[in-house]
């Protein structure tokens, strides 16, 4: 066997020990070789099926934290919907195999400051506000950096308070 075939031979071996992952058209990968789901197209959803933040951010309107949709709510539409392209054929396969399905994280506070989601929902704040028009992103991306400067002019705005208590813990 020569050196090049004994080269292809091991890059076979181990293309095929390594995970499966789903791309979408552009060549991203979707489902990371974690299992992670990296990539979700908001504007399909939202703007294109109009389907509402609380469908998938249950716990936004009652909680400090928006949530995500859990696999089973994602397959009470995609197991029509969709279920020939890559990414759905594999959250199908979590399902399948039992698997949660989660999710990166595009937007993290630090541990030391507690935000509700349901207090800012109760004063009409838009979600757009603070995480930008993600109903016309095809992926998601932080297009607005929320450090408490960002927040203060926004409380200062709206004439929310702005003691320390309010946001740090």
């Amino acid at each position: 066997m020569s050196l090049g075939a004994g080269t292809a031979v091991l890059v076979l071996a181990l293309a095929s020990c390594a995970p499966a992952q789903a791309s979408d058209p552009d060549g991203g990968a979707v489902i990371a070789p974690d299992g992670t789901f990296t990539k979700f197209n908001h504007k399909v959803h939202v703007t294109e099926n109009l389907i509402g933040c609380g469908t998938c951010h249950p716990y936004a309107r009652h909680s400090a934290v928006a949530g995500l949709a859990s696999l089973a709510t994602c397959m009470g539409c995609h197991k029509f919907a969709g279920k020939e392209k890559p990414a759905i054929k594999a959250i199908q396969a979590l399902a399948e195999e039992g698997k949660p399905l989660e999710f990166a994280r595009v937007f993290r506070q630090p541990d030391h400051v507690y935000f509700s989601h349901e207090r800012h929902l109760a004063r009409a704040v838009q979600c757009a506000e603070c995480h930008g028009d993600v109903a016309h992103m095809a992926n998601d991306v932080r297009i607005k950096d929320m450090h408490m400067g960002f927040c203060i002019d926004c409380h200062n705005a709206r004439q929310a308070n702005v003691d320390c208590i309010t946001c740090h813990k």
